[in-house]
């Protein structure tokens, strides 16, 4: 199973325990649930830049606003300096569901870093001295 098809599977899965559409952004490619509806895609790919600006730099979840639409937004920790990972979750959204959010972005967060993992090992090796460099090619 390639890394796309299981995060929308994961997000498909808990989009009906949230009884909210949820939408994932990764490096600029946004990725639907397979429930998501055509409204939300329209959304996204029409407003892709809007959400791209709003969105650049954040670091703890916020409310973004566009028209009707309200959408809470939380950073995903992948670990990754050049790796950015949004959930968009819509908002309001009954407070039962915050305990799947926090699940649902700890397992897309472990996805995403299965994805990675080379680059991941690469950097573990890089913050190694060279004492330690020199130990571990020893292995």
């Amino acid at each position: 199973m390639n890394c796309i098809h299981l995060l929308k599977t994961t997000l498909s899965c808990f989009e009906h325990f949230i009884s909210q559409p949820v939408i994932l952004i990764i490096d600029g490619e946004i990725i639907f649930s397979y429930d998501s509806s055509e409204d939300i895609k329209y959304f996204f790919y029409k407003n892709e830049s809007y959400l791209k600006k709003q969105t650049a730099d954040i670091s703890q979840p916020i409310l973004l606003k566009y028209g009707l639409v309200h959408l809470m937004v939380f950073p995903i920790e992948t670990k990754m300096k050049n790796c950015q990972a949004l959930l968009f979750v819509s908002y309001p959204y009954h407070n039962d569901a915050h305990h799947y959010i926090t699940c649902l972005i700890e397992t897309v967060s472990l996805i995403i870093q299965k994805k990675y993992i080379e680059e991941l090992f690469a950097l573990e090796i890089q913050q190694l001295s060279e004492r330690e460099k020199q130990i571990f090619s020893l292995f």
